[in-house]
């Protein structure tokens, strides 16, 4: 059994992956889900995906491209929505989150990302 890894921003919001707390998720290529708590406890199930356009700016700085399943893309989801959290300090609208385009940190994390397969 894999330990539930929790993500705490620095204004209080805390981020666990669906996937660790509910193995039936259904999957959806470049769509990734996450129980977020607000520092006041409230708790939304937020939806964080990927445009097509962010998938092919990131597929363009690759060699060989990324798999859809790579893990780099829930990584990116959740590093995104953290970020997300700690500017603006509340929940995306309607508990959506769409990635349109992404920060140059996360092109060259993309870059330079190693897939360990066990």
């Amino acid at each position: 059994m894999r330990a539930l890894v929790e993500v705490v921003t620095e204004n209080g919001f805390s981020i666990v992956r669906l996937s660790d707390l509910e193995k039936r998720l259904p999957c959806v290529p470049y769509e990734y889900h996450f129980m977020v708590r607000s520092p006041d406890g409230i708790e939304r199930n937020i939806t964080v995906r990927f445009s097509n356009e962010a998938i092919s700016l990131v597929q363009l700085r690759r060699r060989p491209p990324l798999t859809c399943v790579s893990s780099y893309w829930i990584s990116c989801a959740e590093r995104s929505l953290a970020t997300y959290l700690l500017e603006k300090n509340h929940f995306p609208p309607d508990e959506k989150f769409i990635l349109e385009e992404l920060c140059l940190d996360e092109l060259e994390i993309a870059r330079r990302w190693y897939e360990v397969l066990w």
